[in-house]
């Protein structure tokens, strides 16, 4: 099996077509679980400064086969926005996440 560099170990950055593991903190216990056990597809990068926190980076993902009840409840429809601390794994080669999200499944 490849290696997938972690977000937090690589100096390189996702960039927009990578395709992404994720977490987040914000919505009910279906929009996390979603966002953790699915592959998704980085659509834009938005940069914003604040005086308090500086630049503040957001990523604009886009999931595949979203269920319609989580649809209902989000503004932006199959896009979801999460912050770069909260990508897991990514990858240009979404097989290379399908491979880690089946490993991860079978505790391989």
């Amino acid at each position: 099996m490849k290696y997938i560099k972690s977000y937090e170990d690589n100096i390189n950055t996702p960039q927009i077509g990578d395709y992404v593991i994720a977490t987040t903190s914000e919505g009910n216990i279906e929009v996390k679980l979603f966002i953790r056990n699915n592959i998704g597809q980085i659509k834009d990068i938005l940069m914003t400064k604040t005086p308090r926190l500086g630049n503040v980076h957001n990523l604009k993902v886009y999931y595949q086969n979203t269920p319609e009840d989580l649809l209902n409840n989000n503004k932006d429809g199959n896009y979801w926005w999460i912050k770069p601390e909260n990508i897991l794994h990514y990858s240009k080669n979404k097989e290379e996440l399908e491979t880690l999200k089946i490993a991860k499944k079978y505790n391989l």
